[in-house]
């Protein structure tokens, strides 16, 4: 499960690392850049949506293999593109391969390793391997469009998804239990209806749109940011600053201990001051501090996706895997609507006027979660982050 959380999100958020070439290549600006490259999330909420509704009634293991196949044919064919909105139309199909993947290895783990009591285990080995995934798609980007050029880089990272269906087709046990005849038995309509008038679910999918729409567009924009003087940092070093996710391998499992020790909202709001406080960092003129201020946007932002997550499988009382659906859906309809705005803000205003954007937002988040969380309680039975919520 590991090598499918890896091999799954490798694309994601790879090609943010080699923005500025891409931007070139296509003769297009940088929020023109941005869409495009994002537009695997516009994939990934429809992904979400169609989760919510149908996941519960696939076949888990031959789900898994048949999106990462899918995926390998779509990133190989990225590196045919010869105008920005064909590559954006195929970043999109890359996320609904991912965002596929995404739902049923949740729904799997949950299912397989649930009743044994080792689907936190498993679980935190997914989580891992998507956080490993994100980095290691950014940092191979830009080594390789340096050594060789961007179409490579699409090709390398089919060949990965190709290798990795393959590899999951001979270690992946196949399904043993699956639970849809509840799912079936209740109508789509009433599953989505309930699961939307909720207020403490509503608070849950806004946090989940403001997550990502402050990640996507301070890792996507950062990259013009650092290209250019006084910085003028190479491609092949720009993925490597991407190294500042290992901080946030070590920062999200105390997500856990902070929820069951003062409750969802406190533990969101910190995780927004954590990413606030390295946004203000990365106005600063020393690329040793914007590097600092980046490991502390990430840290703190997948803290808080750890926390809003486990909150969404918390607050959800029953199909907890449409409440999952949707909120992935909330959440990657951040990331393209976030990078797009955030684009235009930073195209007309600089870096300064985006990371003052970007402030605001992690203020609204964190009074969300103080407002529509509020009936949430301590729980000393919420003993994982890692709950069949989970979004990369």
């Amino acid at each position: 499960m590991a090598c499918a959380g890896l091999f799954t999100l490798i694309d994601l958020f790879g090609p943010q690392a080699i923005s500025p070439v891409l931007a070139a290549r296509f003769h297009a600006t940088a929020s023109e850049t941005s869409f495009g490259v994002n537009a695997a999330s516009l994939g990934m909420a429809v992904s979400g949506f169609l989760a919510a509704c149908f996941a519960d009634r696939l076949d888990r293991r031959r789900a898994i293999i048949g999106c990462l196949l899918a995926l390998a044919a779509t990133t190989i064919l990225l590196a045919s593109s010869d105008d920005l909105w064909g590559f954006a139309t195929l970043r999109a199909a890359q996320g609904l391969c991912m965002g596929a993947a995404f739902a049923v290895s949740v729904a799997y783990v949950a299912e397989e390793w649930g009743p044994l009591g080792k689907a936190s285990t498993v679980m935190a080995a997914y989580v891992t391997g998507n956080i490993i995934g994100q980095m290691l798609g950014r940092i191979l980007a830009g080594a390789i469009v340096e050594l060789a050029g961007w179409r490579e880089v699409f090709f390398a990272f089919g060949a990965l998804n190709l290798i990795g269906g393959l590899a999951l087709w001979r270690a992946l046990p196949a399904g043993r239990r699956q639970n849809s005849a509840l799912a079936a038995s209740a109508d789509i309509r009433e599953r989505l209806r309930m699961h939307l008038s909720d207020c403490r679910l509503q608070g849950a999918f806004a946090v989940g749109f403001l997550i990502l729409a402050v990640f996507a567009s301070e890792f996507t924009y950062v990259n013009f940011r650092l290209e250019a003087a006084p910085f003028n940092v190479a491609p092949s070093e720009l993925g490597l600053l991407y190294g500042v996710f290992c901080a946030a391998i070590i920062s999200t499992p105390l997500a856990g201990p902070m929820i069951r020790r003062i409750g969802h909202p406190a533990a969101l709001t910190f995780g927004a001051i954590v990413s606030l406080s390295g946004a203000l960092l990365t106005l600063s003129g020393s690329l040793a501090i914007v590097i600092i201020g980046m490991a502390l946007v990430a840290c703190g932002l997948f803290f808080s996706q750890a926390v809003a997550t486990a909150y969404t499988g918390y607050a959800a009382q029953a199909f907890k895997a449409t409440a999952s659906g949707l909120y992935m859906a909330a959440y990657y309809t951040g990331g393209i609507c976030g990078t797009t705005l955030l684009g235009l803000i930073f195209e007309h205003g600089g870096w300064h006027w985006m990371t003052m954007t970007i402030i605001g937002l992690l203020i609204l988040m964190a009074g969300i979660a103080r407002l529509r969380w509020r009936h949430a309680v301590r729980d000393s039975r919420i003993a994982d982050i890692v709950s069949p919520g989970y979004v990369p």
